[in-house]
């Protein structure tokens, strides 16, 4: 390989709007992002060829909210749409409905449904949330053709934010 490496810039963008209560739902959210906005292209050069990567724009829009049922269970339903076009290719739109609920803002349970083109997967999520401490699991139940090579896949995630207090600074007072 007489050259591997390559820079480019790759330019994102993304907004997010958040509102306490919209009709039923609480602490409601949407949002919009775009990636690889200017299409950068990589360009590797090898002993035997010019190995090229374009990267095209990916489009991300996702909407969602809390719907409390009473004190202790709440409903976090959600949808993820996805997008992309890769010339002189086409993509198929893949969108994400999932709900879970809530339990004493302790357990968490749900399902999810993923399309793109026909239905993909269900997946089924348990988790478990004691601040600063986040724990989940989902478990993918491939419907589409891709089942013939995946039974389905096991994902785990472990979460944690890191409390950090900033107290205000004391006020100075000169005489």
């Amino acid at each position: 390989i007489s050259s591997a490496t390559e820079t480019k810039l790759d330019l994102n963008f993304g907004i997010h709007y958040k509102q306490r209560r919209l009709a039923m739902l609480e602490n409601f959210y949407a949002g919009f992002s775009v990636t690889n906005l200017n299409g950068a292209e990589y360009n590797v050069v090898t002993d035997r060829a010019i190995l090229t990567r374009e990267f095209v724009p990916h489009y991300y829009t996702i909407i969602g909210g809390d719907y409390y049922i009473n004190g202790n269970l709440k409903l976090e339903p959600a949808i993820l749409g996805k997008y992309a076009v890769v010339a002189p290719y086409s993509y198929k739109p893949q969108f994400d409905v999932n709900v879970t609920a809530l339990y004493a803002e302790t357990l968490r349970g749900g399902i999810a449904y993923r399309q793109w083109g026909n239905a993909d997967a269900i997946s089924l999520l348990l988790g478990y949330v004691k601040k600063p401490l986040e724990v989940g699991y989902s478990y993918d139940i491939t419907v589409s053709n891709v089942q013939r090579v995946s039974n389905g896949t096991h994902e785990i995630f472990v979460k944690y934010c890191i409390p950090i207090n900033f107290e205000p600074p004391s006020r100075i007072i000169i005489e």
